[in-house]
């Protein structure tokens, strides 16, 4: 089992925990977004080659703030 920073290709990944755990999932769209802005970080956990978790950070100066996290 691995946790490491998430890429443009697990996107789908994501959303699918997303849909999967949450009420008020965020869209790919929202996603992908996101992970393009530098304030915002993604880590996946990673279990013989599958996506089977996530969680997202902001990072603003000095300060952290856990935003989701989905392990399925």
């Amino acid at each position: 089992m691995i946790i490491r920073k998430a890429e443009n290709k697990d996107v789908s990944s994501i959303f699918q925990l997303e849909n999967s755990c949450f009420v008020d999932f965020w869209s790919e769209k929202t996603i992908k977004e996101s992970m393009e802005n530098a304030n915002y970080h993604y880590f996946v956990l990673q279990e013989n080659g599958e996506i089977i978790g996530y969680f997202s950070v902001t990072c603003v100066g000095k300060e952290i703030e856990l935003l989701r996290i989905a392990v399925f």
